[in-house]
């Protein structure tokens, strides 16, 4: 055995340092939620949508009224001739308090189930554009408060659907949002002896 410095082996130099070592194994990536769907599903009609609207809109009104109502007796029974500033003041806030009845009402049902009462009764719900899946309630809030500019100009973003490939309002689109028949998402049984 010699002591000195080696010499390098027959061929050339001495082999370099190794590589990096290879990146960790990460598994598949944790989404919180279903797999995105590959597919567009078929959007709810849009004379369903009108509908379900209307009878949304009939259940906020009548709700609405009776709320309406027992806090007009409520704000009145304190004074019994309110001045005109005083009765303008309560109707204010009875149009607030119904709009916020409203929202409410359209972003609880949507963002929990799909549907509201009026999308029940035309087998229809609202569904996360990319993922077919609940919108939740964020998503249900945004897609409420939005409805104003689907209304602004002549309510121009609501007939959007009319002619748009996905039958989406300008308030879908901003949040990402389909309405689409329920019987998407139904399993139906195969009956006995078939």
């Amino acid at each position: 055995m010699t002591s000195g410095p080696q010499e390098p082996p027959a061929g050339g130099s001495f082999p370099g340092p190794p590589g990096p070592p290879p990146p960790p194994y990460r598994g598949p990536p944790l989404t919180g939620g279903p797999p995105p769907s590959t597919t567009v599903p078929r959007a709810a009609e849009w004379w369903k949508r009108l509908v379900a609207f209307m009878i949304d809109s009939l259940i906020t009104a009548v709700v609405g009224f009776f709320v309406g109502f027992f806090v007009g007796i409520a704000l009145y029974s304190a004074t019994l001739q309110p001045t005109p500033e005083q009765q303008s003041q309560a109707e204010t806030l009875l149009s607030l308090l119904g709009v916020i009845l409203s929202v409410l009402y359209f972003t609880l049902m949507e963002g929990s189930r799909g549907q509201t009462l009026g999308k029940m009764a035309l087998h229809i719900r609202v569904v996360h554009e990319k993922t077919g899946g609940p919108i939740g309630f964020g998503r249900a809030l945004g897609r409420n408060l939005l409805r104003f500019v689907s209304a602004l100009p002549c309510f121009l973003g609501y007939l959007w659907a009319l002619w748009d490939p996905k039958r989406q309002t300008w308030h879908d689109k901003i949040v990402d949002t389909l309405v689409v028949p329920t019987d998407l998402d139904i399993e139906r049984p195969t009956p006995v002896g078939y």
